[in-house]
């Protein structure tokens, strides 16, 4: 939308596919270098218990590894904190936007919306997203709590987008009915079903000193396997430490992993909307035409050649049609001239 044409928005839409992959493959190779870094020593479990919650680890292991470059794990933090910042001033602003333009100058046309009520829905966001902050820090983990709400909109969302620009059949009523029945079935299979512990990888605390900042890694099969040993099983429940040291009990109770959870919403979102959709139409009778220029180009061109294979065949069946009654003709000529 900010951009001067279509064209340089595909072009910043194609852009932003490597850079998000690239992205999601450096977080997960932090995760493993900082697991590497701690598994003989680790922080959480270790007799000094520098940090309280797993989601202190990142900036932890800054602090630990480059303590002793001045200036430079401040800089680190303050570039997380900046990212994370902009992020959300961004999104307050564009929830701000979107309720201004899209929600009271429809409601209320005669209503001036100026920029000091653009302020005040922004400062109402603002507070909304401080309170939502405190409420997930007490659900569980930061990550795994973001990726179940973002599933939760996300997944219906795309199936929404979908019916919109790859079909002809779907309609208003049928969309509704897709995305409360997505959203209805994404929430219970994130809150309802009894939160699963799965087993970490072995961990260690058995830290060469009482000092956490001097850990070390260890990477002889010797030390590995006296360490291994010694090493206890953790859960880490609601982003802080537990013990577990009960033997683990078979669970037989229905539970579906989390990352699951949009995909699947996603496909009862299409799959609901479309059936819904042809259903909704049949009972009502009409159908609505929607124009090309709302489509998808994929389905425009599969759309056209679909057309243009069937004008041909019929065009061949007509020619054929031709030819059989201009030899009919010519026969029936024939037998009357004997």
């Amino acid at each position: 939308m900010t951009l001067k044409n279509i064209n340089k928005s595909k072009r910043a839409t194609f852009l932003s596919i490597p850079m998000l992959v690239i992205f999601q493959l450096l977080c997960c190779m932090c995760g493993l270098i900082i697991y590497a870094y701690f598994r003989f020593c680790d922080p959480l479990t270790s007799p000094d218990r520098p940090i309280q919650s797993a989601d202190q680890l990142l900036p932890y292991f800054i602090t630990t590894t480059l303590s002793y470059l001045p200036g430079l794990p401040g800089l680190c933090m303050c570039g997380i904190f900046s990212a994370s910042l902009s992020t959300v001033s961004s999104a307050i602003n564009s929830l701000a936007s979107v309720t201004s333009e899209d929600f009271l100058k429809t409601i209320f046309p005669k209503l001036n919306v100026t920029v000091f009520h653009n302020k005040i829905i922004s400062l109402v966001f603002g507070a909304l997203c401080v309170g939502v902050s405190f409420l997930i820090a007490s659900l569980g983990h930061l990550v795994k709590m973001s990726v179940l709400i973002a599933g939760l909109v996300a997944g219906p969302n795309l199936g929404v987008f979908l019916l919109a620009a790859c079909t002809t059949t779907a309609n208003e009523e049928g969309v509704i009915l897709g995305i409360i029945v997505s959203l209805t079935l994404a929430a219970c299979l994130s809150f309802i079903p009894k939160n699963k512990t799965h087993p970490f990888l072995p961990l260690s605390d058995e830290c060469p000193t009482s000092n956490a900042t001097e850990f070390k890694i260890y990477n002889s099969t010797t030390t590995t396997a006296t360490n291994l040993q010694h090493s206890s099983t953790f859960s880490y429940s609601n982003a802080t430490i537990s013990s577990t040291m009960a033997p683990e009990v078979e669970d037989d109770s229905f539970y579906l992993s989390y990352m699951w959870i949009s995909t699947l919403a996603f496909i009862t979102c299409l799959i609901v909307g479309y059936f819904g959709s042809m259903i909704i139409s049949c009972i009502r009778g009409t159908t609505y035409e929607v124009p090309e220029i709302y489509l998808s180009p994929l389905r425009t061109k599969c759309s056209k050649k679909r057309n243009d294979t069937k004008e041909k065949t019929g065009q061949i069946k007509a020619s054929n049609v031709e030819v059989s009654e201009k030899s009919i003709e010519g026969k029936s000529q024939h037998e009357t001239d004997l």
